[in-house]
């Protein structure tokens, strides 16, 4: 049996702790027992509060997206069949705390948050799909051209391998303009908060954005060779034509922070900026401000939260600044320019407007209370519920997912009840999915379009969800859904993970029929991690090929791609628990079902 230690394809979770300092703020919900600590990034400290995220990955379409993979710092999960990811309770950065989403012929998606302690808060992300846009002859070099005046021109010899290596053949170009004239495009863009050449924190205006890959025509990653650079091309808006700047700070998106940061200008050259960049991700060109907080709460007009809506933060005199979600009660917090004119819009799933004011200039941190969105302008509702396991007893951590024909809107509940308010267009009747996220049980139910909806007691027991790992190990039961399954090393690979569980099975790839593997044939590996306040907790197990002598693993069915894939395992493991020893021989069993995607 090999231990690995804390090496099981997660992060390192040990937080660095660096000097305390004393921190004044005018956020509400500071908790003083937060620390100064270190995440990944670029970002000097931050300041740690414990907090939980729900968020939805839909397409273009509005379409849920399951199996995306979405990152909160150390911590991953991926989204169930709904769309819906959630992290529960875990170190967040009170400073902006960075939600990335990705999926396979997407363009990666970040969303920031400002969180609160001990609250719950809520992302949606919008995913692009990536396409070709151009092609050209890393040998010879070349120019690639869209008809909306976006441009890159790269020299001969100027693109590399991710292993560094020149690479001399055809590089297909994916390219995608975010045009700061084009209302929706706030949906899309990855936070205005950046860091300029003083490495102070800013807000930003942005005059366009590029997201940029470069691969060869099978799909390997490409990007510039060392020491060369490529020269990048951005129209100047039409709501800005008249009043362009002579230079603008270029800058590249740090995915992991989700902040912009400053590396270089962008020179006017008649109606375009034209700067030149070192490698490729999202670059975006931007005059940069001061930044205060804006924050206030939603609530409808019988004084009930409104969680999970968007709210807009425009420049009055120029196109959309900053967008964010409400959480759970109604807040929302978001870094806004200062000393400019702004309005403020908040916006349903169906883009109806349900509330507009006029800003004006703010100077300072300022809190806009309690705001009361017009019912009137589009349908309302109110819904409440009370939701229980299968011995009655209140299931602690839950999705509601209520959908209609032009959308869906999600709310999470903790401790089963919930009585909250959301917004809704042209619909007679919702379907409303359920989810438990600790026993993976469904439920799905058809109410009519109301103003109060009251589902009552919805029992969710005896229905799990179609995709699942289900295991007890030393006597501890978990429920993980949303499993993957993939061809890695000539093995059948199946894995599943949220905020605290990973468990990982592979087995022989050839010849897969229904089956008992034998013990040397399969791998195992389990983890468990939590992070609450500051203290660390480990629990592993784990076992290499032909180490697994004390396993049984039995395929129970098996279909061809596109359909499930079912087994059982049952035997023990050596289990070590934190830092308290090695337990041997600890029993595991369970169960698994997976859609086999190869």
């Amino acid at each position: 049996m090999n231990f690995l230690k804390i090496h099981f394809n997660k992060p390192n979770f040990l937080w660095i702790f660096l000097i305390l300092l004393s921190l004044t703020s005018c956020r509400k919900d500071y908790d003083k027992s937060s620390e100064n600590t270190q995440f990944p990034g670029n970002q000097p400290y931050a300041v740690t509060v414990n907090g939980s995220v729900m968020g939805m990955v839909l397409n273009q379409n509005s379409v849920p997206m399951s199996g995306a993979v979405v990152k909160a710092g150390n911590h991953q999960t991926t989204t169930n069949t709904d769309g819906i990811y959630v992290f529960h309770n875990i170190p967040l950065n009170q400073k902006g705390m960075n939600i990335r989403a990705s999926i396979n012929g997407f363009w990666s998606s970040s969303r920031v948050v400002y969180p609160r302690h001990n609250h719950m808060h809520h992302v949606t992300h919008t995913m692009l799909q990536r396409f070709q846009t151009g092609q050209f002859s890393a040998a010879d070099g070349g120019e690639v051209d869209l008809s909306d005046g976006t441009s890159l021109v790269f020299g001969p010899n100027s693109i590399a391998q991710s292993t560094g290596e020149l690479y001399s053949g055809t590089v297909s170009v994916d390219k995608r303009r975010l045009n700061p004239d084009n209302p929706l495009t706030v949906r899309y863009v990855p936070g205005m908060r950046g860091i300029n050449q003083d490495q102070q924190e800013v807000a930003l205006q942005s005059y366009g954005i590029l997201a940029v890959a470069l691969q060869t025509p099978s799909g390997q990653p490409l990007n510039l060779a060392e020491n060369q650079t490529a020269t990048i091309t951005f129209p100047v808006p039409q709501s800005m034509a008249g009043s362009a700047p002579a230079t603008l700070g270029l800058y590249r998106l740090d995915e992991v922070n989700g902040q912009w940061l400053h590396e270089g200008e962008a020179q006017l050259q008649g109606s375009s900026y034209v700067g030149e960049v070192s490698h490729f991700s999202y670059w975006g060109i931007f005059d940069d401000f001061d930044g205060v907080m804006l924050e206030g709460t939603l609530v409808n007009q019988a004084g009930a939260p409104v969680p999970n809506t968007t709210v807009t933060i425009l420049d009055a005199d120029g196109p959309g600044w900053e967008t964010t979600q409400t959480d759970a009660d109604g807040n929302f917090n978001v870094l806004v320019p200062e000393n400019l004119n702004l309005n403020l819009m908040v916006s349903n799933l169906c883009n109806v407007t349900i509330y507009a004011q006029a800003l004006g200039s703010i100077s300072s941190d300022t809190d806009l209370g309690n705001i009361t969105v017009n019912e009137s302008e589009a349908g309302f509702s109110q819904i409440s519920g009370n939701l229980v396991n299968c011995d009655g007893n209140p299931v602690s951590l839950a999705s509601v997912q209520i959908c209609w024909q032009q959308g869906c809107q999600s709310l999470m509940v903790m401790n089963g009840s919930f009585d909250v308010a959301f917004s809704w267009c042209d619909a007679t009747a919702f379907t409303v999915s359920v989810f438990d996220f600790g026993s993976g049980e469904t439920a799905q139910l058809t109410v009519n379009a109301d103003n109060t909806i009251n589902l009552g007691t919805v029992q969710l027991c005896d229905n799990p969800a179609d995709e699942f790992i289900n295991f007890t190990i030393d006597g501890v039961n978990v429920a993980l859904p949303n499993p993957y399954q993939s061809i890695v090393d000539n093995q059948s690979r199946v894995n599943a993970q949220n905020s605290s569980y990973s468990f990982e099975m592979r087995w022989p790839v050839e010849g897969v029929t229904n089956s008992v593997f034998s013990n040397s044939e399969v791998q195992w590996q389990y983890s468990y991690y939590t992070t609450p306040d500051t203290s660390l907790q480990f629990q592993y197990a784990s076992c290499g090929l032909g180490e697994c002598e004390n396993l049984t693993f039995t395929l129970t069915q098996v279909e061809a791609v596109g359909g499930y894939i079912e087994g059982t395992f049952e035997g023990t493991l050596d289990f070590s628990n934190g830092f308290q020893g090695v337990t041997p021989n600890a029993p595991l069993s369970g169960s698994f079902r997976v859609l086999r995607s190869q």
